[in-house]
């Protein structure tokens, strides 16, 4: 079910399957600081309505360079409801833009990004496979 749609991304809540879903839009070249925080913020208050147990970020049209301001914002919003409201895994979808991947990889390897339990994918059925399976490690 949606529960955002905004010229940037979108948001999908399954409850069933605990599954909340971010996905990019490629208009991103467009964004500033302030939209990519706002849209963060939507995926943030999403986390702590629905309680979902995995997270699925499609960043595959995602083409916007995250500052490391931001970067330290996300830490300490987005990334810390994660792991409060205890998402057990959340899949990565990388970007095409590589500049794009190189400042997402940062955001989410640095700080509180580093006790997510975390995996990066070049596709939605290979990311949708490792969060279906029922364990839960981090390796």
């Amino acid at each position: 079910m949606e529960i955002y749609s905004s010229n940037f991304s979108n948001l999908y809540a399954n409850s069933e399957k605990k599954l909340l879903v971010q996905k990019w839009k490629n208009r991103t070249k467009n964004m500033n600081d302030d939209i990519f925080k706002r849209e963060m913020n939507h995926l943030k208050l999403a986390i702590k309505e629905f309680l979902p147990k995995i997270l699925l970020i499609n960043m595959q049209d995602l083409n916007f360079l995250v500052s490391p301001n931001v970067q330290k914002w996300v830490n300490q919003t987005v990334n810390k409801t994660i792991i409060e409201t205890k998402v057990s895994k959340t899949a990565f979808i990388i970007s095409n833009n590589i500049e794009t991947e190189i400042t997402v990889n940062q955001t989410i390897s640095e700080d509180a990004g580093a006790d997510i339990n975390k995996r990066f994918f070049n596709s939605e059925i290979e990311a949708q496979k490792w969060l279906s399976e029922k364990k839960t490690s981090k390796w």
